[in-house]
């Protein structure tokens, strides 16, 4: 989601440098108000993330899929092996940091500007986008139709029975997707 915005952002300042985009459940579509930011910086601290609890951690990370399975475990193995190397403090600052880049990075005004062929997927099931406690009257439906509304040469599609990480959920759609969309001619 991140690396979404970070491409727009990319098409936007540098456009030269964008022929297409492709964007998996991107941030800098869902709008925040400078209260809602403030209150996601406050939540995603340093100090939180190297505090986080192993049910916080798991919890967090069921949040990214439609439905949670066993076979994603290895995703928590991971996290829980990041948070025994020496530079995860590191890590902690950076992340929580990347996450304030990303709210005062503000590309959601400027999306008319990128007219490069786009992609953009979403799963329909996304329990990150849009963020559940600030805008839990909008569904990630809603984004993908502000996506399809100001980006002017994007397909958007949401995908059944997939989150956050559609690309593990539903590999196959997400390969099928991205693979007919760079094979089209400009």
């Amino acid at each position: 989601s991140m690396g979404g915005q970070v491409g727009l952002t990319l098409a936007l300042e540098a456009p030269e440098q964008v022929r297409r985009l492709a964007l998996v459940s991107p941030a800098g579509i869902e709008p925040f108000t400078p209260k809602e930011g403030e209150a996601l910086k406050q939540a995603t601290t340093a100090e939180g993330i190297i505090t986080s609890t192993d049910e916080q951690v798991r919890q967090n990370t069921a949040l990214n899929f439609a439905e949670w399975s066993d076979e994603y475990a290895w995703i928590i193995e991971q996290r829980h092996a990041l948070s025994e190397r020496d530079d995860f403090e590191a890590y902690a600052k950076d992340n929580a940091r990347s996450l304030a880049g990303m709210l005062e990075g503000k590309v959601r005004d400027r999306l008319g500007e990128i007219d490069v062929p786009a992609l953009v997927l979403f799963g329909a099931g996304d329990k990150l986008i849009p963020n559940q406690y600030l805008h839990a009257d909008m569904t990630t439906a809603d984004v993908a139709e502000r996506a399809r509304e100001t980006l002017p040469n994007a397909t958007v599609k949401l995908v059944d029975d997939a989150g956050h990480l559609l690309m593990l959920e539903r590999p196959s759609v997400f390969r099928e997707a991205l693979r007919s969309f760079l094979n089209e001619r400009d």
